[in-house]
């Protein structure tokens, strides 16, 4: 059935009508996307998930994943745990985006005999904890470090919603912990 308004792709130099999204015609949208120009977004309302899903997903999170803390120092200091996971195919990828919420990003590698790669990432500390506080059972490799996440965002969490500052103590255990993670991490 066709629809009775016809606009045209917003694009510089397309005419086409059958329109995707952000006003864009298919073949300008998937050009877009191709080129990572926009981030693929996901609801963020996690799902009822099964032990077995649960399991499968630790062990790809186990594999493919990585845990890393941030600390940004201006304007104000802010720490942030970061969850992620790079992978060539995307299908596993919206597996947790649909059940943990998070984001898909697509990017392309300098070079272009490569595949392009996906990656979620989970900013939320709220959803970070939840998804660590799932996987702990049965991560093998991660766990020393999703125990040392949960630590950081016992400090990170509180923060996040009334805009405290932290006090130099809180700081200090985010420190030793971002440290204790890095090293973890060049040994596994």
């Amino acid at each position: 059935m066709k629809s009775k308004l016809t606009q045209i792709c917003v694009e510089k130099g397309c005419n086409n009508t059958a329109l995707a999204c952000r006003g864009l015609c298919w073949s300008c949208y998937s050009k877009g996307r191709r080129q990572g120009k926009w981030e693929i977004r996901y609801n963020d309302d996690p799902i009822d998930v099964n032990q077995l899903d649960l399991a499968y997903m630790s062990g790809f999170f186990d594999g493919e994943g990585s845990i890393s803390l941030k600390v940004k120092t201006r304007p104000k200091v802010a720490i942030q745990v970061q969850i992620q996971i790079s992978n060539s195919i995307k299908k596993p990828l919206e597996i947790f985006s649909k059940t943990f919420g998070g984001k898909i990003f697509k990017y392309h590698k300098k070079n272009k005999n490569e595949l392009p790669q996906y990656k979620w990432g989970l900013n939320s500390a709220r959803r970070s904890k939840v998804f660590i506080k799932s996987c702990m059972p049965y991560l093998k490799i991660k766990q020393d470090v999703g125990e040392l996440a949960l630590q950081a965002l016992e400090i990170q969490i509180p923060h996040s919603k009334n805009n405290k500052k932290y006090t130099e103590e809180q700081l200090n255990v985010f420190y030793s912990i971002k440290n204790e993670i890095i090293r973890l991490n060049k040994c596994s």
